[in-house]
């Protein structure tokens, strides 16, 4: 599984990639602390899920999953946040 997790805190972001890792070990994790930086990533590779923090600078979660969604119609988003 190709996973993208994105979350703007350094912190946040350790603690939801070993979150994730630890549910799913053989798991291709590719992190982003800028969601721009996910999305040209997402242009150019599949992924099979997006894990993405709600409230970020520059581009909110809910706007980087509609543009995913444009690059990848089958991927499944998953929203973490710790508002």
């Amino acid at each position: 599984m190709i996973v993208i997790a994105v979350d703007d805190e350094r912190f946040a972001l350790e603690n939801l990639v070993d979150s994730i890792a630890q549910a799913s070990p053989d798991a291709r994790i590719h992190r982003f602390r800028y969601p721009e930086d996910a999305l040209d990533f997402a242009r150019e590779n599949y992924a099979d899920v997006a894990f993405l923090d709600v409230e970020m600078i520059g581009m909110n979660g809910v706007e980087l999953a509609e543009r995913l969604k444009l690059c990848h119609p089958d991927i499944n988003i998953i929203f973490s946040t710790g508002y």
